[in-house]
């Protein structure tokens, strides 16, 4: 398992919090109790939620409804940048795929950008 820091932004709030490393059971608790942003966001910044690996990966949740959340992957390393919607299992599967640095099982649905 890697070591993980969280990080949030809060709706339309431009201050990134930074938190400590954090095991992924507890990650995977914050996913899911992320707000949800409809619509427009104040200043285009929704609530976000965030995870980041000691090698610079990222990945960012941003839940849309009850069960889709944006997701949003940079792996600088290999050069991946991608995003997409995925429903909160699939969100919860990448989640675990990050911490353990594997490749995550549902990166198809994501698109490069």
């Amino acid at each position: 398992m890697r070591q993980v820091r969280w990080y949030k932004q809060d709706l339309g709030n431009p201050t990134i919090i930074e938190g400590d490393y954090l095991d992924l059971s507890s990650a995977i608790n914050m996913l899911r109790e992320l707000k949800v942003t409809i619509g427009e966001p104040p200043d285009g910044i929704p609530w976000l939620l965030g995870f980041e690996r000691d090698d610079s990966a990222f990945i960012e949740f941003v839940k849309t409804d009850l069960e889709d959340y944006d997701v949003r992957y940079e792996n600088p390393r290999v050069g991946e940048s991608l995003m997409g919607s995925l429903k909160y299992n699939e969100a919860v599967n990448c989640l675990k795929d990050f911490y353990e640095g594997r490749e995550l099982r549902w990166k198809f649905k994501l698109e490069p950008y």
